[in-house]
């Protein structure tokens, strides 16, 4: 199988070098695969392609050294903070459904106490008290 080598002008472009140019288009692709609508129009359709073409267009800043370095570290930031604020909004459902479900089991035996005292109190009628001598004699026969 042959490879086919694209030839890459990236004289226009801010790139410095083919590992800078492959690192920025692949974070440019990993945006336009969340959904990030493209900066320039391309002739071509698969976001890796897209992406190479919006870069070599020079349509996307591609920062180095501490400038990058913070703009990574604020991007981490922020993707923390999405990341707590679905975990909390999950424990606020999470803790509704297990109070809805708490409530729902205090209710179910609520109704079996109120029932089963209700049994009691109709047998507490008409069972008779066992006296100490019947117990003793039942006691002696084994």
């Amino acid at each position: 199988m042959e490879i086919i080598a694209l030839p890459i002008q990236a004289e226009d472009a801010k790139v410095d070098s083919r590992f800078r140019l492959v690192m920025a288009a692949a974070h440019r692709v990993r945006q336009l695969n969340t959904g990030i609508k493209p900066l320039a129009d391309s002739k071509h359709y698969k976001n890796t392609s897209v992406a190479l073409d919006e870069i070599l267009q020079g349509k996307t800043d591609i920062l180095q050294g501490e400038e990058a370095r913070k703009l990574i570290s604020a991007e981490r930031a922020v993707m923390e903070e999405k990341r707590a604020a679905a975990a909390s909004a999950e424990d606020v459902f999470v803790l509704r459904r297990k109070a809805e479900k708490r409530d729902e089991i205090e209710a179910e035996l609520k109704q079996y106490i109120d029932d089963r005292t209700a049994e009691e109190g109709e047998e507490g009628g008409e069972a008779e008290v066992e006296t100490s001598e019947e117990s003793s004699e039942e006691g002696d026969e084994w």
